[in-house]
């Protein structure tokens, strides 16, 4: 019965994949931060403003049996809660490339009773994120600066569904170099790849 679930629900990931327009487009790029206060600085400097604070344990699955959701470019499985605001959330991502990604996601009621049915239904933890966010907002542009625990200093700049990919990148190079970031800065690997459980 199990094995039924698991396949059910893998199908049901397959036509995710494929209804994009029902998926949010993010660009977004991470880069590892050297001096925290001096980049807060620069942040406001833009004319920022301060968007609140979230304590994010991400927990993310793969099938216990089949192929696993933590390579690079397959569709991520994931239980987010918020402890500062207690709130939880089912959320399935689609990586695009290093800028980009398409997700979904669906409020949950109890955190404890969701990771109970992935477990029931065979799912296994790949990796587990400990992230305090701390949110700044200026114009369309999103700025989570992330202290990750056991990893280190992260700021990501995001913007969500913009009209053109390819014009976000650019705009947001350009912010970079105005924060004091360039290219070599950029952290390729995703948080649930440094947190990966042994």
């Amino acid at each position: 019965m199990v094995n039924g679930y698991v396949t059910v629900i893998q199908q049901l990931i397959n036509q995710l994949t494929l209804v994009d327009n029902f998926m949010q487009l993010e660009i977004e790029v991470k880069l590892r931060v050297k001096n925290k206060v001096s980049l807060v600085k620069k942040i406001l400097a833009l004319g920022a403003k301060p968007a609140g604070q979230k304590h994010i344990i991400d927990t993310y699955y793969s099938p216990a049996k089949g192929p696993s959701f933590v390579t690079n470019s397959s569709p991520k499985l994931r239980i987010r809660y918020d402890k500062l605001h207690n709130h939880t959330s089912l959320d399935f991502h689609l990586p695009r490339g290093l800028w980009g990604g398409q997700e979904m996601e669906v409020d949950v009621a109890d955190v404890k009773m969701m990771k109970l049915i992935f477990q029931k239904l065979g799912f296994k933890i790949e990796s587990i994120v400990d992230n305090q966010r701390t949110k700044y907002q200026w114009r369309q542009f999103n700025f989570d600066l992330d202290q990750v625990k056991g990893v280190g200093t992260f700021l990501e700049i995001e913007w969500m569904n913009p009209k053109s990919a390819q014009k976000a990148v650019v705009e947001i190079k350009k912010l970079m170099k105005q924060i004091g970031f360039t290219e070599k800065d950029l952290e390729k690997k995703r948080y649930w790849q440094m947190c990966l459980l042994k």
